[in-house]
């Protein structure tokens, strides 16, 4: 997914969430921050799992570790951020 899509999805996320809150009283946010915990934890994980039992093959270990460092870590860290602010300016 390209840093767009992530930002565009992440709007989508905040301004429904900001909808949820209005509507049931619920703050979605925090859940939301949490499942974002879990799955970035999660992929890392297993990106470092072949890593620990099979040192061996570090052709394909380091272009894991490159590919999910330079494809989904910025996403990330980009979404996180538009999230962060979507649900800062909801709150107010």
């Amino acid at each position: 997914m390209s840093l767009i899509s992530n930002f565009i999805f992440l709007i989508l996320f905040g301004l429904l969430g900001f909808f949820v809150e209005k509507i049931w009283k619920i703050n979605p946010f925090k859940y939301w921050t949490l499942f974002g915990t879990i799955t970035v934890l999660g992929s890392l994980f297993l990106v470092y799992v072949p890593v620990i039992f099979n040192p061996d093959d570090i052709a394909n270990n380091i272009d894991r570790l490159t590919m999910w460092l330079v494809n989904i870590l910025p996403g990330v860290i980009f979404g996180d951020l538009a999230g962060q602010i979507v649900s800062r300016v909801a709150r107010r």
